[in-house]
C-alpha cells in the first residue's frame, strides 16, 4: 500500500474532467502535481480480478510517485476510475477495492451529472468513437439483454450507489462530490471546495488565474452525429465499439470526424442551428421515455449523502422530496421541472 496523501479523481465522464486535468492539476501554481504515469489506468484497470496482484501493482505505482513535491499535492485523474458508461460500469465497485487496498489515505473526488444530460452526452461520445448503436439500442432494452457481456445501463448514474461504497471505504469526509452543474454556473465555487479540501492554502487567489471559458474537448454537433451513428455500422474503421462494420475502411474514426466537422464548417449558421436543435430535441425526448422517474429515489439519496439539494441543479426528486440543510434549513419540492438551467446546459465546458 501506498501511505502518502494523494487526490484521486475518479470522473464521471462528461464532467468537465479535461478542463480540471489542463487548467488545475496540471497548473504547478494550483497546488497540485500531476501523477503523470501513462500506466497507472492499465496497472489498476486492467488485471483480471482473479490476477490482480496487489503487492506488485503497489511495487510499480509507488516507482512512479512524483519525486519532488515541494507541498504540492500528488493527483491521479483518470474517469476510468468511476467506470465505463459504455459497458454499464461493470467493475466500479471492483476498482474502488483496488483504490483503497492501494491508496488507503487517499481523498477521492467524483463529479455527477444530471443524468438525463449525462446519457445525451454520453452517446453523442459514443457515437464519436464508432459506435453503431442507435440511442434507444444503446441504452438498453430488456430483450437485448443476455447478461453475456456488458452493456451499457442505467444504473451506471445512479450515483448514490457509488458514492455510498466509497464512503464507507474511505470515510465521508476524505470524498468529495459535486455537481457538474455548479461547474457551469459558478465555477470559481466549484473550484475552490476541491482546493479547500485539500488543504491547499491561497485558494481565492488560484481560483481567479484559471480560464473558464477555456473550450476544452467539444463533443460532436448533433447533425454530426446523426450522419455518424447511421455511417458507423455500415463504412468505419474496426474498433472496440465496432469491431464488425459492414464495409471496413481504413480511415481512422477521429479522421473521419474531422471530415465532418470541416464538411458542416461550410454550411450556414441558418441550416445547422435549428437542424441541430431539432435533432438534440428528439434525442432527448428518446431519454426522457426511457429514465421516465427511473432516478428519483437514487437522487434523493444522493443528496442526503453529498450535503446538497440537487433539485437546484435541475436533478429530477421526488415531488415530495425535502432536502434538509446541514443548518437545518429544509428545501421543499422537485425543482426539476425548472428551467434555470436550460442555458446552463449546452455550455462549452465540457
Amino acid at each position: 500500500m501506498i501511505s502518502q496523501n494523494i487526490l484521486i479523481a475518479i470522473g464521471y465522464f462528461k464532467t468537465g474532467s479535461s478542463w480540471l486535468d489542463r487548467h488545475l492539476f496540471k497548473n504547478p501554481s494550483s497546488g497540485f502535481i500531476w501523477w503523470s504515469d501513462p500506466s497507472l489506468r492499465h496497472q489498476i484497470v486492467g488485471p483480471h480480478p482473479l490476477a490482480f496482484d496487489l503487492a506488485k501493482c503497489s511495487e510499480q505505482i509507488q516507482s512512479s510517485i512524483p519525486s519532488s513535491l515541494n507541498d504540492q499535492i500528488p493527483v491521479i485523474a483518470l474517469e476510468r476510475l468511476s467506470g465505463h458508461p459504455h459497458s454499464g460500469g461493470y467493475d466500479s465497485k471492483e476498482i474502488a477495492d483496488r483504490l483503497i487496498a492501494l491508496f488507503p489515505k487517499a481523498r477521492i473526488l467524483i463529479v455527477i451529472r444530471e443524468q438525463k444530460q449525462m446519457i445525451l452526452s454520453t452517446y453523442n461520445q459514443y457515437v464519436r468513437a464508432s459506435g453503431p448503436c442507435s440511442l434507444r439500442n444503446y441504452i438498453g432494452q430488456p430483450t437485448l439483454r443476455g447478461y453475456k457481456i456488458p452493456l451499457f445501463s442505467l444504473d451506471h448514474f445512479a450515483y448514490n450507489f457509488l458514492i455510498d461504497y466509497y464512503q464507507k471505504l474511505f470515510g465521508r469526509s476524505n470524498v468529495l462530490v459535486l455537481p457538474y452543474e455548479q461547474f457551469k454556473t459558478d465555477p470559481k465555487r466549484f473550484v475552490a471546495q476541491i482546493l479547500e479540501f485539500n488543504g491547499i492554502k491561497d485558494c481565492a487567489a488560484i481560483v481567479e488565474t484559471l480560464p473558464y471559458h477555456d473550450r476544452v474537448n467539444s463533443s460532436l454537433s448533433w447533425m454530426a452525429t446523426l450522419l455518424m451513428g447511421t455511417l458507423n455500422p455500415l463504412i468505419m474503421k474496426p474498433s472496440q465499439l465496432n469491431p464488425s462494420p459492414l464495409l471496413p475502411l481504413k480511415v481512422c474514426n477521429r479522421r473521419f470526424v474531422s471530415y465532418l466537422q470541416e464538411l458542416e464548417s461550410k454550411l450556414p449558421l441558418a441550416i445547422l442551428k435549428p437542424c441541430n436543435s431539432a435533432i438534440k430535441r428528439k434525442l432527448m425526448a428518446t431519454i426522457t421515455e426511457v429514465v421516465g422517474d427511473y432516478y428519483q429515489e437514487s437522487n434523493a439519496i444522493t443528496s442526503e449523502l453529498i450535503g446538497i439539494d440537487l433539485s437546484q441543479y435541475n436533478y429530477d426528486l421526488p415531488v415530495d422530496y425535502s432536502f434538509v440543510a446541514g443548518n437545518g434549513t429544509e428545501s421543499k419540492g422537485n425543482l426539476a421541472n425548472n428551467q434555470v438551467l436550460s442555458s446552463a446546459s449546452s455550455s462549452k465546458l465540457d
